[in-house]
């Protein structure tokens, strides 16, 4: 698999500039390199240089992910959950960034063509037969389940039920839903019997708050 996984510097400082226009656009042009030869490849994208989750993290990621994607690139590391040029994780941040992730990839699906979406049987029920409007229709709760992807812990609430729920940003509603997940899913991929092998050769340890152990059944 060909890597083409340029990285820029700020020339300023000779810092690696991950998050930058000049990052996505390299990156892209690679990644069509690499399509014009006919070879698979894997490029990293999403290397915001912000320091935390806020907004010069989310316009980095996504304008770098997002270049490399509708480049034709095979596969994209490093693209959720990074922060600080790849210095840092944020766990949240990968419940936000799967949601950016997300709204990607649907993009890369474009605009389906066929009889069914051009619906022109469903036009015609609706215009002189039906209400007059499509929201009750059959054909559109298809549509949305096939063609919408709905956010995680994006917000799309009118403000009055914003202001209801809390008034809440990305960020928090994705602290909440790392928490959650934090507190109550445990792998199990791993036996009791190989786990407590493991814990008494190395110092395995969880943050404050956690279980102390990757299976509940473990003591």
């Amino acid at each position: 698999v060909f890597g083409p996984r340029p990285m820029i510097p700020d020339l300023r400082t000779g810092a690696m500039s991950g998050g930058s226009g000049e990052q996505a656009v390299l990156t892209a042009a690679s990644v069509q390199m690499a399509q014009f030869y006919g070879l698979p490849n894997s490029t990293i994208a999403g290397a915001t240089d912000s320091k935390a989750p806020d907004a010069q993290s989310g316009y980095e990621k996504s304008l770098t992910v997002a270049l490399a994607a509708l480049a034709g690139a095979n596969l994209i590391t490093q693209a959720g959950g990074s922060q600080a040029s790849l210095m840092g994780i944020y766990l949240a941040g990968y419940i936000i960034d799967n949601d950016m992730l997300g709204a990607i990839n649907r993009t890369l699906r474009g605009i389906e063509i066929n009889e069914d979406t051009l619906a022109f049987d469903t036009i015609r029920q609706v215009c002189t037969e039906g209400p007059g409007h499509y929201l009750g229709h059959e054909q559109t709760l298809s549509r949305m389940q096939s063609d919408y992807l709905y956010p995680e812990v994006g917000d799309r609430e009118n403000i009055n039920n914003w202001i209801d729920q809390g008034s809440m940003s990305i960020e928090e509603r994705a602290a909440k839903r790392c928490r959650e997940i934090l507190d109550t899913h445990f792998p199990d991929h791993i036996s009791p019997e190989i786990e407590l092998k493991i814990r008494e050769q190395f110092p395995v340890r969880f943050e404050k708050g956690s279980t102390n152990t990757l299976n509940p059944q473990v003591a």
